[in-house]
């Protein structure tokens, strides 16, 4: 059903608001389905955490009231797809489904333009809020369709085009509009001017697309926002009184979010960017879908201890957090696959906490792809996890270690998974801790700027090295 809505939705025209409302209310539906299911995967993951641990009935992590409320979420989730099905009804889409079920559906630009100018669109926003994507986009779907005889401006005349303007109008504003001898074009101009915007909206047919979101804005649609940029701190309260918080996929964000309770519930992608910001709350643990956190250049001190939580987070990035003393531990996180850490001058040492809080043997960093140290100038020491039985980066594909002037040493124990090593101005590094036995696998082994180093172990054994360079 939803395949045959979704294909029949991509012919009707953009302007069809009950065809608008019915995809909106299909991406929540989806996006609640996938909450659902991440869930249980976070269930299973918690539970491989917490073995041995008594059970607190009355909370969701007890079995009976984790399924009821799962029940009952799922139970929404088909009353849902249920009013979908009749409101596709009432919009007559779904009748006329093709027979191959297997068929994606498609972006149709395939639209007959009502006369010249008319399929003009101008899209207005700040930096960093994807004009210019929208653009490439346009451009990518309009040269694989091949609808198109041109792109470029200079060989408009008596031809059929997709112009995209980027910032630019005044140049091209009178030749544009000279070139009305035939129909079949579109034009895309993305701009920063409201005073451009308005310009434009003067020519027949122009028509405006504000991605805007600023203080005191107003904003179409705005119960449907899932990705949400905040470059301002003017009246941050006034956008989230205007979106709903729980069905954010994604905020990048130069303020502090954290200031007032607001429930992520849904938060795939956070990055924070401000120096404004010192710390992250405990509650942070609750982002339980999280999968990229990024808080470079911010003012925290440490990562909050519940951050072992995140059993979905997949990558982690620190960097540039000059009032950061120490590592987290962030070795038990069981998906992260990419950690970078950097410009952290104050840490000195990498100790047993940054591996685990636990005592107890167990595979730590156990699905780490890629791990960066960079620009750690005070660090001196790296030392291993010291419990007995424990297996470190068992997946680790790349390593790369930048900056770090004061490291003597670097330990590879264990790291038999490598493809790719690099070590690049660790102008006190002597020494490689360990042998490169079973390095089976290393393709590149890079070893700059570092005076210091007295020798590397033998590489006899590392039958599949491409690149050597020392």
């Amino acid at each position: 059903m939803i395949q045959a809505v979704l294909q029949e939705a991509a012919r009707r025209p953009i302007t069809d608001k009950p065809v608008k409302l019915l995809l909106e209310k299909l991406q929540d539906v989806a996006y609640n389905a996938k909450d659902v299911l991440d869930d249980f995967a976070f269930e299973i993951l918690r539970k491989g955490q917490k073995k041995g641990k008594v059970r607190d009935c009355f909370s969701l992590h007890n079995p009976i009231a984790f399924h009821l409320s799962m029940g009952q979420k799922v139970k929404e989730i088909n009353g849902s797809l249920d009013e979908i099905q009749r409101l596709a009804t009432r919009c007559g889409l779904g009748l006329t489904a093709p027979h191959n079920e297997n068929r994606a559906p498609e972006i149709s630009l395939d639209r007959e333009p009502e006369s010249s100018l008319e399929r003009s669109e101008v899209v207005v926003g700040r930096d960093g809020l994807g004009k210019t994507a929208i653009a490439k986009k346009i451009c990518q779907l309009a040269r694989e369709k091949k609808h198109f005889d041109v792109t470029l401006w200079q060989e408009l005349e008596n031809k059929t085009f997709l112009l995209v303007l980027d910032n630019e109008w005044d140049d091209l504003k009178d030749l544009l509009l000279k070139i009305n001898k035939k129909n079949g074009y579109v034009v895309v101009v993305t701009t920063r001017s409201k005073q451009v915007a308005s310009m434009m909206e003067t020519s027949a047919g122009l028509k405006i697309r504000n991605i805007k979101c600023g203080a005191g804005s107003a904003i179409d649609g705005a119960s449907h926002i899932c990705h949400l940029n905040i470059i301002s701190c003017r009246d941050v309260e006034s956008i989230f009184g205007a979106i709903d918080a729980t069905k954010l996929r994604t905020i990048f964000s130069m303020v502090d979010v954290f200031n007032r309770p607001r429930k992520f519930n849904s938060l795939r992608t956070l990055k924070l960017q401000s120096f404004g910001i010192i710390e992250l709350p405990h509650s942070i643990c609750k982002l339980r879908h999280l999968r990229y956190l990024d808080v470079s250049s911010t003012a925290i001190r440490a990562l909050p201890k519940s951050i072992t939580k995140l059993y979905h987070l997949e990558t982690l990035r620190l960097k540039n957090c000059c009032e950061c003393r120490q590592l987290s531990t962030v070795g038990c996180l069981p998906r992260l696959k990419i950690l970078d850490i950097g410009g952290m001058g104050t840490v000195k040492c990498m100790y047993n906490e940054f591996y685990s809080s636990s005592g107890r043997a167990r595979v730590l960093f156990p699905a780490l792809k890629e791990l960066t140290l960079s620009d750690m100038g005070g660090l001196e020491e790296w030392m291993v996890a010291g419990g007995e039985g424990d297996k470190l980066f068992p997946c680790l594909e790349k390593l790369s270690i930048e900056g770090c002037g004061k490291l003597k040493s670097i330990p590879i124990w264990g790291l038999s998974s490598l493809v790719e090593f690099g070590i690049k101005g660790c102008h006190e590094l002597r020494y490689l801790s360990g042998e490169f036995h079973g390095f089976t696998s290393l393709q590149l082994l890079r070893i700059q700027y570092c005076a210091n180093l007295e020798s590397i172990p033998s590489v006899q054994h590392c039958t599949s090295l491409v690149e050597l360079n020392i």
